[in-house]
């Protein structure tokens, strides 16, 4: 049985028809089709009835029977094999709503050996809109290297848009001599945009077997002056993995990196390293350049007590249901109500804090943190000799001749003794112990006593004597428990690294003597003392307005109160200020800054907005402090200000969306300001729109004061999207984000996928216990179409699966925690696939005839891997776990007009804790660990940020975005028919809306009588709206009819 969807008079219909009749021909050319409506055609072309042909579609001027009339219809071009071409085929399509014509088509030239090039069009009644060309299986060699171009292409879209349009340019180049399981060895995909408004966006890939393991992105904003870059990589089978988040703007440079290394033993550092996070800075001025890096790690790991809470969820969800007859169908919803909990689970703890530290990496060009003395490479503040590579692991420096600087790489642990013994140089007359004597001027807190050799040596025969006269055998103090009497710390013995170090806490002043028995069979050798010195602590920042000496606030002008404390820093510390959009990442916006000599620290340091080039919005301070034997330390403000810039257009302040499948349109009215040119419409993942995934330009016409129904296609369903527009004026200076709509794109309301919106924990150890706590997002949860009540915590009832895991691997069904802990045999990369399925308790025996339909779209995957390191290395434990946490999910909807209630949940193990506001709107308030707030007409969405303090002095933070709706939100659902087919012998029609009632029609033909109107007939009861619609019809197979569903009142 065949199928045709046929639109009239406004209203949706279908044609169920068993065969095709055709009443005669139709001739039109590409531009005459294109110019008219559906109407018009559907008049011309006999209701419909007539057989359509294009002409001169080609310029062989074939013609293309297109068929019966239809909105949209496609014709396929056949494939054609010739000796030295193959035409693969295509499509010619044209829309009649869009007034377009979309065409596509490839070949395969014989010379490319199985190589294609394909290319794509869309014109409309004004010309050509969009054309793209691309080549891909290339194969052509780049030069004599191995690599070779496999791909090239170019688009342009919106051609008829200037200004509007966008370039867009794809390049990719593989490595390799041939393909493995149909995938090349090493494969880069690179692609670069640039819009007409000044956007320009570029992205890479790298493959590997098939595999991504890398990929990085860079995006200018116009308005803002700034470079965005942002890169991960996962090679070495998860040996090394990385991200970097890099943000540039005039005179001005700074990103984050974190990293995780498997470090072998034989790298000659200090073994039994745990690495930790790490970051870079950089800073450009016209004078010098200075970048800098740190890592953290653990000589002995901290292994906390990490403890899973129980947590107990009480919610209630609504489960939409369709119960069919073949005398009609009824929407109804069943609410399920219950309560969920997980279980607690804790591991041992090792407290081993104090043995951490950092390593770090200064460049600095032309002067600043190393000089040449004396003919040799000096280290920073200490004079040291230019030592073998093995000599010294802790301290390497770089000549770079070409920039007149030096890198240096060396660690906050300064050198306060060393005794180098050159091979060869030592004469031992005797077989018998070696003594180096070892004076500590005053006591330390944390110290490392350490000898390296050169000669491979099966063991070291090593005391260290203290001056109360314990002897510490090498051996006799193992990490990670150490020494039991005489002395608080370890001994290690790394004979991979060619090392022997004691680590030890409290060390006293006096004598050191370190006793070497195998002195001969070591060969040369170094003895060190180290300790850490002092890293700078930010201790506070706060802004506000600033205020003159009446009380009176100064315009465009704000205050941060600052304080630090380092116990050795000096005149020469740098103290830096910055704006940013979130607290994280420490990748805001400069403001100002100096040494610390230059810097009034008993007053707060000022400065101007108007001159930032920001775009202007809610932002929070941070400050960062560089004594410069140190990685930067930073610290946030925990309170925004709103940086309101002058000469920023005004804002638009009314704005209207609604979801749609893999789309959203969006409404809103004009500004009332002279100097916007036009408007963007942004999207992005994160409320923040630090990373804009879109921009869509939208001009006004003259006089314009209202933009209906703009829509942006493209997306994915069930994953939530932040939009705003934005007024935008002549030199791209953009307005603020006033009000901000969360879409979730969706087929239909009710049927909205659900997405794990939670990023599981990539490390495991051997023999610790690993988890995973998921979690979802589920848009119907949120849609006023779907729920009527938003003040009710609506929560999904979800049934956890693991799909694909390793042995010993659990989760909890109804929680979905995931818990495991690998063995030794584990080690290395596992796959993990986890589903959320949407749980539906089994509805009541239906009576014969009578059948159910379910809409919903109820299942989200994740997929990730968990690289599983040796016990000895630890590198999958962190060295905090932040076990205490806010365990409940907020509200994420408030309404207009009604009262808004969050009542937390935090785990504190017990503690008793208090809950307190951060930031949030005008209004919302915190009472008894309750969030309340009584929501005015005019209130926009907005962030919520909470903390919770326990006894003891530890804090949990949580913040979120609250989306505010009201009654001028949504933008009306037109009328559209999302399911029609055949079933049992029947029909069915699905349809969505906004009309209070529906009521669906049915005609023989369409015909029109001598009235000049169609005889529609109504079949069934009109039906009340709901969510989603359904008709049904039984015993129509064979027979043909028009039907369609009419919106009433």
């Amino acid at each position: 049985m065949k199928k045709k969807s046929i639109f009239l008079l406004g209203f949706l219909a279908v044609l169920f028809t068993s065969g095709n009749v055709f009443a005669g021909d139709k001739y039109y050319t590409v531009y005459q089709i294109l110019s008219k409506d559906y109407a018009t055609i559907q008049r011309e072309t006999n209701n419909g009835r007539d057989r359509i042909i294009i002409t001169g579609l080609f310029p062989s001027k074939d013609e293309i029977k297109a068929g019966l009339l239809e909105r949209d219809w496609c014709v396929t071009l056949p494939e054609v094999e010739l000796k030295k071409l193959k035409f693969g085929g295509g499509s010619i399509c044209i829309n009649i709503d869009q007034q377009t014509l979309t065409g596509e088509a490839s070949c395969e030239p014989a010379f490319l050996g199985g190589g294609s090039i394909a290319g794509s069009f869309t014109a409309g009644r004004n010309g050509l809109r969009d054309i793209a060309l691309v080549g891909d299986d290339l194969g052509i060699p780049i030069g004599t290297t191995p690599a070779m171009l496999q791909k090239i292409g170019a688009s342009l879209e919106n051609i008829h848009l200037n200004p509007g349009w966008s370039v867009t340019g794809n390049l990719g180049v593989s490595v390799g001599k041939k393909k493995i399981a149909d995938k090349w060895p090493i494969y880069v995909d690179s692609s670069a945009t640039w819009h007409s408004n000044g956007y320009l966006e570029l992205s890479s890939k790298l493959q590997v077997i098939g595999i991504t393991t890398g990929a990085g992105k860079l995006r200018y904003t116009p308005p803002e002056s700034k470079f965005y870059a942002e890169a991960w990589m996962d090679i070495y089978g998860g040996a090394l993995t990385g991200t970097v988040k890099l943000t540039a703007r005039p005179n001005y440079f700074n990103g984050r990196f974190g990293m995780t290394v498997q470090i072998p033993r034989s790298i000659p550092i200090v073994g039994g390293i745990n690495f930790g996070g790490a970051n870079v800075d950089m800073t450009v001025t016209n004078t010098y350049w200075e970048l800098g890096a740190g890592v953290y790690f653990q000589i002995i790991p901290d292994v906390p007590q990490a403890c899973i809470p129980a947590v107990c969820v009480n919610w209630s969800i609504p489960c939409p249901r369709i119960k069919c007859s073949w005398r009609g169908c009824k929407y109804w919803t069943h609410w399920h109500r219950g309560r969920t909990c997980t279980p607690r689970i804790c591991t041992p703890r090792i407290d081993n804090s104090w043995s951490r530290a950092k390593f770090n990496v200064r460049y600095h060009s032309k002067h600043g943190f190393s000089t040449r003395k004396g003919g040799r490479l000096a280290k920073m503040y200490n004079d040291n000799l230019s030592r073998e590579q093995w000599e010294n692991p802790m301290v390497a420096i770089i000549e770079v001749p070409e920039e007149d600087a030096y890198a240096i790489f060396n660690d906050n642990w300064d050198i306060l003794f060393e005794s180098v013994t050159k091979s060869g140089s030592r004469a031992i007359l005797k077989q018998g112990p070696v003594t180096e004597t070892i004076e500590v001027a005053e006591d330390l807190d944390t110290a490392i006593f350490r000898i390296s050799y050169e000669n491979d040596a099966d063991d070291v025969d090593l005391v260290l004597v203290t001056p109360d006269g314990a002897e510490l055998d090498i051996h006799e103090g193992p990490m990670p428990f150490g020494y039991k009497e005489g002395a608080k710390g370890t001994g290690t013995v790394n004979v991979e690294s060619k090392e022997a170090y004691y680590l030890l806490q409290d060390v006293k002043k006096g004598t050191y003597k370190m006793v070497v028995g195998n002195a001969n069979e070591l060969g040369g050798t170094l003895v060190e003392l180290a300790s850490p010195n002092a890293v700078p602590l930010v201790i506070g920042a706060v802004a506000s307005e600033s205020s003159a000496r009446d009380g009176s606030v100064i315009p465009n002008q704000f205050d941060i109160d600052w304080a630090y404390m380092d116990e050795d820093g000096d005149e020469n510390t740098l103290v830096k200020f910055y704006v940013d959009k979130d607290r994280f990442g420490f990748d805001g916006h400069y403001v100002g800054g100096g040494k610390i000599s230059e810097l009034n620290t008993d007053e707060p340091f000022t400065f101007l907005t108007d001159s930032l080039g920001l775009r202007p919005g809610w932002y929070y301070t941070y400050v960062e402090v560089n004594d410069g034997r140190n990685m930067s330390e930073r610290i946030y403000s925990d309170e925004r200000i709103f940086i309101d810039m002058d000469e920023a257009p005004d804002s638009v302040e009314k704005m209207s969306t609604l979801a749609g499948a893999n789309s959203f349109i969006v409404s809103w009215d004009a500004v009332q300001d002279e100097r916007v040119d036009y408007y963007n419409v942004v999207y992005s993942k994160t409320p923040t729109f630090d990373k804009i995934e879109e921009s869509h330009m939208v001009y006004p016409e003259p006089n314009q004061v209202k933009f209906e129904n703009v829509s942006i296609r493209g997306l994915e369903n069930g994953i939530p999207y932040y939009v705003a527009v934005l007024s935008v004026d002549s030199n791209f200076v953009e307005s603020s984000a006033k009000v901000i709509h969360r879409v979730v794109p969706t087929i239909y309301p009710g049927g909205t996928p659900p997405t794990i919106t939670s990023q599981p924990r990539t490390k495991a150890t051997a023999g610790y216990e690993y988890y995973y706590r998921p979690t979802f997002f589920d848009g119907d949860e949120h849609n006023p179409e779907i729920v009527a009540d938003l003040t009710e915590q609506v929560r999904t009832e979800i049934d956890w699966t693991l799909v694909v895991a390793p042995g010993g691997m659990n989760i909890d069904k109804e929680s979905g925690l995931v818990t495991w802990k690998p063995s030794e045999d584990q080690e290395g990369i596992h796959r993990v696939v986890i589903s959320a399925k949407e749980h539906k308790s089994a509805l009541d025996p239906l009576p014969d005839g009578e059948f159910s339909f379910n809409v919903h779209a109820d299942i989200a995957t994740q997929e990730f891997e968990v690289n599983v390191f040796p016990a000895h290395l630890l590198n999958g434990i962190p060295f905090r776990e932040d076990t205490f946490e806010f365990v409940s999910t907020p509200p994420l909807t408030a309404v207009k007009g009604k009262a808004y209630k969050y009542e937390p949940n935090v785990y504190t193990d017990d503690q008793p804790y208090e809950l307190f506001l951060v930031n949030g709107p005008k209004g919302i308030k915190v009472e008894n660990n309750i969030v309340t707030w009584d929501v005015p007409s005019n209130a926009e969405s907005d962030f919520i940020e909470l903390r919770a303090e326990t006894d003891n002095g530890d804090t949990i933070e949580q913040t979120f975005f609250v989306h505010v709706h009201g009654d001028d939100s949504l933008i009306p659902r037109q009328t559209t028919i999302v399911k029609y087919e055949a079933y049992n012998g029947g029909m069915i029609i699905g349809w969505t809306g906004s009309a209070k009632k529906y009521q669906v029609q049915k005609a023989d033909s369409l015909e029109y009588n001598v009235d000049g109107t169609i005889k529609w007939e109504n079949v069934g009861e009109s039906q009340d709206n709901a969510p989603v619609n359904f008709y049904v019809e039984e015993n129509v197979s064979g027979n043909s009819a028009y039907f369609r569903v009419k919106p009433l009142e």
